[in-house]
């Protein structure tokens, strides 16, 4: 399970926004998240993470600008 999470703020606290998505060796363990609802000209950070067998990757984070 690919798990993404974007938060207007980089320690994820208060809301946040997750999408998870099924991902299988048959897609090359590779997902498309779609997020709706963000503000525009607004700043966010995501955090990507990965469970298979029961063990969880430890995140890739980044952040990111909506178009105005």
């Amino acid at each position: 399970m690919l798990t993404f999470e974007v938060a207007d703020n980089s320690d994820f606290s208060g809301d946040v926004v997750r999408v998870e998505v099924e991902v299988t060796a048959d897609s090359d363990f590779t997902g498309k998240a779609l997020v709706e609802g963000l503000a525009p000209g607004q700043a966010y950070s995501y955090r990507v993470t990965l469970t298979a067998n029961g063990v969880t990757s430890e995140p890739v984070m980044g952040q990111f600008h909506t178009a105005p």
